[in-house]
């Protein structure tokens, strides 16, 4: 059977301290470099989320961009970038990797929009189109 896997998230990127734990494998991280070939993963989306790391989002947010920086070389699988909660956007932090998606909201209130567990609100004026 040959099965194709696009996995839609992950966490890694702001769960490790380096890119090599990702890359080289081991405890540290629930997905790996090689876990993820192995398991025949052909695509991931790799997220920065840093709602839930309050008072260290700008220090979340640095270390995911430097991990994605040193584990995007890889051709297989392919890797994709992601922003959750779209705060770095709306901080102004510099966003050096183009984002296959970013979601306006994680599980709290920005300036975009309202939770995205019940009770739902809609997007606020500054996240409206």
């Amino acid at each position: 059977m040959n099965t194709r896997i696009f996995d839609a998230h992950c966490d890694t990127l702001v769960k490790s301290r380096t890119a090599g734990s990702f890359t080289g494998g081991g405890s540290e991280n629930h997905v790996d470099l090689p876990r993820l070939l192995e398991s025949g993963v052909i695509h991931q989306v790799m997220a920065i989320c840093t709602e839930p790391y309050s008072g260290r989002e700008k220090e979340i947010w640095q270390r995911g961009i430097e991990n994605f920086a040193g584990i995007r070389v890889t051709e297989k699988p392919v890797l994709h970038f992601a922003i959750e909660g779209c705060l770095p956007i709306h901080e102004g932090w510099e966003v050096p990797f183009h984002p296959l998606v970013a979601s306006l909201t994680w599980n709290g209130d920005n300036p975009y929009a309202g939770a995205s567990a019940p009770p739902w609100t809609s997007p606020t004026r500054e996240g409206s189109w």
